[in-house]
């Protein structure tokens, strides 16, 4: 599994594939709905990992001083608490 490290300068991409497909699967689709499964399982891993680098860097939680600092630091908690699983 790859570290996701986007605040720290490197890029990485973290795609998330949706529907599309049917609930009515084949026994040779079992494998792939498997492999999807375990692409997702990896790529919450790597927010998970990335949120937790994050809320370690008091450069992003420091008291802000001015409104745009603020806004930006609130809705970077909200996507913290989401992220986390501890609601929104």
């Amino acid at each position: 599994m790859k570290d996701y490290d986007i605040a720290y300068g490197k890029t990485s991409t973290i795609i998330c594939g949706g529907g599309g497909g049917s609930d009515n699967m084949s026994v040779s689709d079992s494998g792939t709905k498997d492999m999807k499964i375990a692409k997702l399982q990896q790529q919450i891993e790597a927010l998970r990992i990335l949120v937790n680098q994050q809320a370690e860097d008091e450069g992003l939680w420091f008291d802000a001083k001015l409104a745009p600092e603020a806004y930006l630091q609130q809705a970077l908690r909200k996507l913290h608490t989401v992220i986390e699983g501890k609601g929104y």
